[in-house]
């Protein structure tokens, strides 16, 4: 980083910057896809900027935050920003896996300066002292705060800053394999086991808790999505309409239809009256509904005075496709009070 610029760094650092910068604009098109659909951003990105100045400014505003992420603020966005290591922490609790330091193997902290040696190998004894060990294998090198991304001491515990990147853990084998000490001062482990010198629990009544939840919740999403109807229809009257009386003891009324076409193909619908018996108007063509795209159609609805139950009335819409109903939709009917 402190290296005097040349052609070399210049490349390097170009070149790094421009990955960051595409990988940016590619989550930022990800990301407003699933906001907007991927037609709707395929015509943003295809026409000229002038024609969609919003998603244009849409796109160039994700695109530079995401790049700021990568290039700049990295791990201080999970420090500040990220909400998941808030809501993770009322998750964990005195069993759960972590990145953990062996306190109970680890201290009491002493450098190497202050150690006596024997044969070339630091000992746990003080330097001037008794041969009595008093001294933990961490040396207070503080390699492990050095690697941190986040800038913490792993061996304060569990912190909520910790992203369990494990560099820690790494950088603190490598010191132990150098001064001839046991791997895994630092180690994926609970507290519990680090305080009771216990293997760790993976299954514990917290996880078992949390497992049952997600398949729940999983079995109950699955179900939804393998159920639901392919169209979405909404049926509503006319806003400040009333009802209109016809010859023949006939009674009308005015909804507006909206469709809503979940499927990427072109699909046509039939709209038929269930209950009770009456007759459906069409006002326009019902053409077919675009993939992913919804119309919005008005139509007139018949009824027999003597099928009506009072001021207003339950009426049921079929919405067939080939002749199969694939979706029931009621709505309300306004006569006359009798």
């Amino acid at each position: 980083a402190n290296s005097p610029w040349n052609r070399d760094k210049i490349l390097k650092k170009g070149f790094k910057h421009i990955i960051f910068f595409g990988l940016s604009f590619l989550i930022a098109n990800t990301f407003l896809a699933y906001v907007i659909g991927k037609d709707e951003l395929f015509a943003i990105v295809t026409a000229p900027p002038s024609e969609h100045i919003t998603g244009f400014l849409a796109i160039s505003l994700f695109s530079l935050v995401f790049y700021g992420v990568f290039a700049h603020f990295r791990e201080q966005v999970c420090i500040v920003a990220c909400p998941y290591g808030r809501f993770q922490s009322v998750l964990v609790d005195n069993d759960s896996l972590a990145v953990t330091y062996d306190f109970s193997r680890g201290e009491d902290r002493a450098k190497v300066g202050d150690r006596k040696k024997i044969d070339g190998k630091v000992s746990d004894f003080p330097k001037n002292g008794p041969e009595v060990s008093s001294y933990g294998d961490c040396i207070d090198c503080e390699q492990c705060v050095k690697v941190c991304p986040t800038g913490i001491d792993i061996r304060n515990g569990i912190q909520l800053e910790c992203i369990n990147c494990t560099a820690c853990m790494d950088a603190c084998d490598d010191v132990m394999v150098k001064i001839g000490r046991p791997e895994k001062l630092i180690t994926h482990t609970s507290y519990n086991a680090v305080a009771n010198s216990t293997v760790a629990r993976f299954f514990t009544p917290r996880i078992a808790a949390y497992f049952s939840v997600f398949v729940i919740l999983f079995t109950v999403f699955t179900y939804l999505l393998f159920t639901r109807a392919e169209v979405n229809t909404v049926i509503l009257r006319q806003p400040g309409t009333l009802f209109s009386e016809l010859p023949g003891d006939r009674i009308s009324n005015i909804y507006n239809v909206r469709f809503f076409n979940k499927t990427f193909n072109e699909m046509n619908v039939e709209l038929r009256l269930l209950s009770p018996a009456g007759e459906i108007q069409h006002l326009g063509e019902l053409e077919p509904i675009p993939g992913q795209q919804q119309i919005e159609k008005k139509l007139m609805v018949f009824l027999q005075k003597s099928d009506l139950t009072g001021a207003q009335t339950l009426v049921s819409f079929g919405v067939y496709k080939d002749g199969e109903l694939i979706q029931t939709v009621n709505s309300g009917f306004l006569g006359p009070r009798n």
